[in-house]
C-alpha cells in the first residue's frame, strides 16, 4: 500500500508537469504564431517601400535612357542578414560559413523561423541543398538560440546602374573613374527635391557628356529648385544660363569676391571671356571654325 501510494503521488507529480509542458507549448505556438504575423507585416512594408522604389527607378530610367539604366533588385543586399546569421552560429563546432550563403539566397528569416521552430529537416535540407544528418544539427542548433537579431537583420534592396558605351551596357564595377562620375552626376541630379552644392562638377567628366547631360539636367532643375555650382569650367554657367554668377579671387592669404551678376553683366563676361578657354581671341577662332 505505502509503494501504490508514492506511485500515485509520482502519477500525480507527472500529470502536473504533463500539464504545465502543454501551457508552454501554447505558448510557444502562441509566441511563433505573433512572430510570423510580426514578419508579415515587415515583409508587407519591404514590399510597399520597393514599389515607391520601384517608380523612382521608372523615372530616372524615362530621363536618363538610353544612356544610363538603373534596375532594382527586391531584398537582395542580404549581407546584414548573413552577419547575424554568422553571430548566431558562431561557437556551434558546426562548419557554418560555407553554409551562410545558400542560407541567406534560399531561405528568408520567415521561413527560417518555420524551419527551426517545426523542426523540418528533410525540407530544410532540400531548401539548401545539404545533407539530412547535416540540417539536423544545424537545425537542432538553431531550435536552441535566441534568434530575434536573425529575423530582424535588416535586408535591403539593390540597385545597380549601368552605361551605354559604345553600343553596350557596362556595370558600374567595370566603369572608369571619370564614367562612373557621369553615372554618378547624373542620378543625382535627378532629384528635385533638395538644394544641391556641386563642387567641379566637370572632373573627370568629357566636355560631351557636360554639353548634353549635365548643362541639360541643370536647366531642368532650375523650374523646380536651386543648384550651386563651384567650376572652372565657364562653360557651365554660360550653356546652363546660370541666374547669378560669382566670381572668386584671391590675393594668395584669403579669398574675396571679385564681381558679382547675372551673365549679361559687363563685368562678368569679361570674366567669363577670360575664363574661357584660350580667352576671346580663341573663341573668335573657333567661331571662325565652326562658320567654315
Amino acid at each position: 500500500m505505502s509503494e501504490l501510494g508514492r506511485v500515485k503521488q509520482e502519477i500525480a507529480q507527472l500529470e502536473n508537469i504533463n500539464n504545465l509542458i502543454q501551457g508552454k507549448e501554447q505558448q510557444l505556438s502562441s509566441a511563433y504564431q505573433n512572430c510570423q504575423s510580426i514578419l508579415e507585416e515587415i515583409n508587407s512594408v519591404k514590399n510597399s517601400i520597393f514599389e515607391k522604389r520601384g517608380s523612382v527607378i521608372h523615372k530616372l530610367n524615362s530621363n536618363l535612357s538610353p544612356t544610363i539604366k538603373a534596375t532594382i533588385l527586391p531584398q537582395s543586399n542580404l549581407i546584414a542578414y548573413g552577419e547575424s546569421l554568422e553571430s548566431t552560429l558562431r561557437g556551434s563546432g558546426l562548419k557554418y560559413k560555407e553554409l551562410i550563403p545558400a542560407l541567406t539566397e534560399k531561405v528568408s528569416p520567415a521561413w527560417l523561423l518555420y524551419y527551426s521552430h517545426t523542426l523540418k529537416y528533410d525540407d530544410f535540407a532540400a531548401a539548401i541543398g545539404i545533407q539530412i544528418d547535416r540540417a539536423t544539427r544545424l537545425l537542432a542548433y538553431l531550435n536552441e538560440q535566441d534568434i530575434a537579431s536573425v529575423l530582424t537583420a535588416k535586408i535591403e534592396d539593390a540597385v545597380e546602374f549601368t552605361l551605354l558605351d559604345n553600343g553596350i551596357y557596362k556595370n558600374v564595377s567595370e566603369l572608369s573613374i571619370g564614367q562612373r562620375c557621369t553615372v554618378a552626376l547624373s542620378v543625382i541630379l535627378e532629384n528635385p527635391n533638395r538644394v544641391l552644392i556641386i563642387d567641379q562638377p566637370e572632373d573627370h567628366l568629357d566636355n560631351e557628356f557636360i554639353a548634353q547631360t549635365l548643362i541639360k539636367a541643370i536647366q531642368q532643375r532650375a523650374t523646380l529648385t536651386q543648384t550651386i555650382l563651384s567650376s572652372h569650367n565657364a562653360n557651365i554657367p554660360v550653356l546652363g544660363n546660370a541666374s547669378n554668377i560669382v566670381n572668386l579671387d584671391s590675393n594668395g592669404r584669403r579669398g574675396f569676391i571679385k564681381c558679382i551678376g547675372a551673365t549679361d553683366d559687363k563685368r562678368v563676361k569679361n570674366v567669363i571671356e577670360a575664363i574661357m578657354e584660350g580667352g576671346k581671341d580663341a573663341f573668335r577662332k573657333r567661331s571662325t571654325f565652326y562658320g567654315e
